[in-house]
């Protein structure tokens, strides 16, 4: 299993704004009650966490598409979990899924990426 680190996430999430610009806004038709990772067609990475999975850890997308398409009482292992077990910290870990619920809930992603960039592993006192 891939190991990733905080300064992975925070680089990748630098090279997607570069790729979509920081004013991209996921398409309304997508943001639904149920998060979609990978486009169910193509397979291509949908919102701003499928592409992150996508670009530091193949398997973990694969984690992420399998969760798209969970339709049994059993389901595949949570992307949260998925993240988790890679060696990030699970306060890193929500603020992954709080940049998603921005975006869910039609934030720019570059608005929505913040939560990622502006992390640090400093505890206030």
């Amino acid at each position: 299993m891939t190991q990733i680190t905080v300064a992975d996430v925070k680089r990748v999430t630098e090279e997607i704004l570069a790729e979509y610009g920081e004013d991209y806004v996921y398409p309304e038709a997508l943001r639904t009650t149920r998060c979609i990772y990978a486009d169910p067609i193509s397979g291509v990475p949908s919102c701003i966490v499928g592409h992150i999975a996508s670009r530091l850890d193949p398997e973990l997308f694969e984690v992420m598409q399998a969760w798209d398409r969970r339709s049994t009482p059993h389901p595949p292992t949570s992307p949260w979990v998925a993240f988790s077990e890679r060696g990030l910290p699970t306060r890193f870990v929500s603020e992954i899924f709080e940049a998603q619920a921005a975006q869910d809930m039609g934030k720019p992603w570059g608005k929505a990426a913040e939560f990622i960039l502006n992390f640090s592993d400093e505890i206030p006192a």
